[in-house]
């Protein structure tokens, strides 16, 4: 698993330094005779350098797992067959404090349909059988389609999409 960026390789080399610098301090004071007090301080700091280096590689990596399933899903869509007559679809932003300023950009089988504001609609119309839906930053969102039908799908911001 690699860091992500500059910062996560500056945290891991202050950790592997304070633990170092740490462990030589303890040996010396514990071979002097003094009570241990400032190494153990570093050598518990260096713990935490390191997970403020593996903590944003792992969200890197949830974040590459659920990309690698949306092109699946979206590739799958593609492939469908085509329908008779579109499908209607109507996209509905749940009302929420997190992200109420923020417009998010809709995708259906990865083209822009539009933006949608916070408690606000938008309309699209779907041509292919499989279907796949996402306003990110939230997960894609799979469903199909019948010739002539109508489908409404709702969501919040960040979340999972969810036909309604």
């Amino acid at each position: 698993m690699r860091p992500v960026g500059l910062f996560s390789w500056v945290m891991f080399i202050i950790g592997i330094v304070s633990f170092a610098v740490g462990v030589v301090m303890l040996a010396v004071e514990l071979l002097s005779g003094q009570t241990p007090d400032n190494s153990l301080g570093m050598l518990f700091g260096a713990p935490v350098a390191f997970l403020m280096y593996l903590v944003p590689a792992l969200i890197r990596r949830s974040q590459t797992k659920a990309g690698n399933q949306s092109a699946a899903l979206l590739e799958s869509a593609q492939n469908s067959e085509p329908l008779e007559f579109p499908c209607s679809l109507t996209i509905t932003r749940e009302k929420s404090f997190a992200g109420a300023v923020v417009p998010l950009t809709v995708l259906l089988n990865g083209v822009i349909i539009g933006q949608v504001k916070n408690g606000e609609n938008i309309s699209a119309a779907a041509a292919r059988k499989k279907n796949v839906i996402q306003c990110p930053p939230g997960p894609a969102f799979a469903f199909e389609a019948q010739a002539g039908g109508s489908i409404r799908l709702s969501f919040a911001y960040g979340g999972a999409m969810r036909q309604v």
